[in-house]
């Protein structure tokens, strides 16, 4: 035999048992009660054509090296009716999910019942039952859902959500109920308030691409916290993959009102892009606290206040970015079949998006018009979030987790006025250059364990959060010219009573931690 025959004979035994593995795919998904949404330990998936799993004690369930094609399933579970799901298609190296319900046996029955279906994907089919037969009054949507829509922050998905809606783009309201009355979850884990005068979160802050699927619970409940009125928002996070996968995402938007079109903005810092600021908005070092300044003589105050960058200008800009979307999720996952399991589910997602609206503004009373103000603003916006879920399962019975998320969300605003003063009979002029930024850090250690194959469970958890929300030098500077002004004379900045004054000029600086 020559040896390029050879060559190719080796080839091809070498290719030939990969190209058979791999024309083979597997079965997942997960077995609930139908009346109670709850997962079924133990229960027992067979292939008619060989193979075949137990559930684990959450109720899910892989079945791996099913060979491409159409398959039918049986699945059995002592006091449960019989379900026979056919057309179950499975092709090369892909997962096929198929969610199923079961029925209890009902006292009058007495022969066998077989419910033969076809199989569906039913991923909202938990939700559904959870709202179905709850005792409280709850609505959610699931990450199936929530993949459809554009829905880029949290607060976009809630305002799906039956009984809810958003205000200011980032404060929930429940049944009528604003902020203060509601609370916020992440994975059990309550939130903290993100506002420094009000007690609320800011939604906005967390990125929807992060989401399992998210639960609004509208009654009390033993298991809930009992500090709300309107609603408790439970959000949860992607878990233990069903199998090994990476996804790469890349989306963009264009406004016409927006994109490439010219606006006025401000100094930036080399990290705005990232969301948060390298430290050139921060106060400068050595200055006294403020008790102590005011006792300072004036001399001194001028010195000090040298200290400040002069970045009160403003910059100009020919055309705006369209907006830029990003994420990367990915999963990792050791068989089903082992006696130990374990696995990681990561996700990192970035979004810049800018606006620029224009607005006019008026206020009138008895004697007739106040003011009149035409206001310019453009809003650069990042919102980037990080998400690192790890479990181990053990028997099938017990599952220890351990959950990190961290995400950052920053706004820089410049707002330009035009406009009269009717009242004070003078022409105004103002800007205002806004950078905010929102941090939100959680982590969770938690174990379930199933002591019986009744649906006893016993469940732990502890984490830290931190939450941190930062203002760093808002500036704002006011001009005029009144109405009897000689032509050619020019505007003059305006600080009321010889002092900074952050309405109007001033600097004016906030940090919150909690």
């Amino acid at each position: 035999m020559k040896l390029s025959a050879r060559i190719a004979a080796l080839l091809f035994a070498a290719v030939v048992p990969f190209f058979v593995s791999a024309q083979k795919g597997s079965i997942s998904g997960k077995i609930i009660d139908t009346k109670l949404a709850e997962g079924l330990i133990g229960c027992s998936v067979r292939l008619e054509d060989g193979g075949g799993a137990i559930t684990d004690y959450d109720g899910n369930y892989v079945i791996q090296n099913v060979p491409a094609g159409t398959h039918k399933m049986v699945i059995t579970y002592t006091g449960y009716q019989t379900k026979e799901i056919g057309g179950i298609t499975v092709k090369n190296g892909e997962s096929t999910i198929v969610d199923i319900s079961m029925e209890e046996y009902s006292s009058q029955m007495i022969s066998e019942v077989v419910i033969v279906a076809t199989a569906r994907r039913e991923s909202m089919a938990s939700l559904t039952i959870l709202q179905k037969n709850s005792a409280m009054i709850a609505d959610g949507i699931s990450a199936e859902t929530i993949r459809r829509t554009p829905d880029r922050t949290t607060s976009d998905v809630i305002r799906r959500v039956s009984g809810a809606s958003i205000q200011d783009s980032k404060f929930a309201v429940i049944r009528g109920l604003n902020d203060r009355y509601n609370i916020a979850l992440l994975n059990g884990a309550m939130l903290s308030s993100s506002e420094p005068d009000r007690k609320a979160f800011s939604f906005d802050i967390f990125p929807s691409s992060l989401l399992d699927n998210l639960i609004v619970v509208k009654t009390a409940s033993p298991d809930l916290p009992g500090e709300f009125a309107g609603g408790a928002i439970i959000m949860n996070t992607k878990d233990l993959p069903e199998e090994n996968f990476l996804n790469v995402n890349v989306s963009g938007g264009i406004n016409n009102i927006t994109t490439f079109q010219p606006y006025t903005t401000s100094q930036t810092s080399s990290t705005d892009w990232l969301g948060y600021d390298d430290g050139s908005r921060a106060l400068p070092a050595g200055l006294p606290a403020s008790t102590d300044f005011r006792s300072l003589p004036k001399d001194e105050k001028i010195n000090l206040s040298q200290n400040f960058q002069n970045d009160w200008g403003l910059v100009e800009k020919s055309s705006a970015a369209p907006n830029l979307g990003v994420q990367l999720t990915g999963g990792l996952v050791t068989p089903a079949d082992r006696k130990v399991q374990a696995g990681a589910t990561f996700a990192v997602s970035y979004n810049n998006n800018n606006r620029l609206q224009d607005a006019q503004r008026a206020d009138f009373d008895n004697s007739g018009q106040l003011f009149s103000f035409n206001d310019i603003q453009f809003r650069n916006n990042v919102l980037f979030g990080a998400l690192l879920n790890s479990a181990l399962k053990i028997n099938k019975r017990h599952q220890i987790t351990l959950q990190g998320t961290y995400s950052a969300n920053s706004n820089n605003s410049v707002i330009v006025r035009n406009g009269d003063d009717f009242e004070q009979q003078r022409f105004i002029r103002s800007n205002s250059i806004e950078y905010t930024e929102n941090h939100l850090l959680t982590t969770r250690l938690a174990g379930e364990h199933a002591l019986n194959d009744n649906g006893l469970k016993l469940g732990w958890g502890g984490g830290f959060n931190r939450s941190t929300r930062d203002v760093p030098s808002l500036r704002r500077m006011f001009y005029t010219l009144n109405y009897d002004a000689e032509e050619g004379e020019s505007y003059q900045a305006f600080v009321p009573f010889g002092s900074a004054d952050p309405f109007r000029s001033g600097r004016f600086y906030s940090t919150l931690n909690e």
